[in-house]
């Protein structure tokens, strides 16, 4: 019962450490990528939050310079009412609608990027 050794029956030792070199390239490549995907999320989080957070100061201080609007309209009306001179107030008036405005057009600015940054 003498076995005969084939050559072609034995396990090829010489394909072993090149599918192993392989294996081992591609397990590498697929870390750096997964690595390179979780960088890129986490800025992609980031500028989403701090636009976010943006586009609430942006609101937050728009309401605000609003309501200052509002009083300062009140205290024209009271003025004029009790014969005051209101020209500095209006000219007051006058740079907080233009101040308001220029917010308004950063809000909105910020509202497209957020919303085109939401898109992708």
């Amino acid at each position: 019962m003498n076995e005969s050794k084939n050559p072609s029956s034995q396990p090829d030792n010489t394909s072993n450490p090149p599918a192993k070199k392989k294996n081992t390239a591609v397990i590498i490549i697929v870390s750096a990528l997964a690595v390179l995907l979780l960088v890129a999320l986490h800025f992609i989080y980031d500028r989403n939050t701090k636009l976010d957070e943006r586009s609430m100061e942006l609101k937050s201080t728009y309401e605000r310079l609003d309501s200052i609007s509002d009083q300062l309209d009140a205290k024209i009306t009271e003025i004029e009412r009790l014969g005051g001179d209101i020209t500095e107030l209006e000219e007051a008036k006058v740079e907080l609608e233009q101040e308001k405005e220029q917010l308004w057009k950063s809000k909105r600015y910020t509202e497209r990027q957020l919303a085109e940054f939401k898109e992708d």
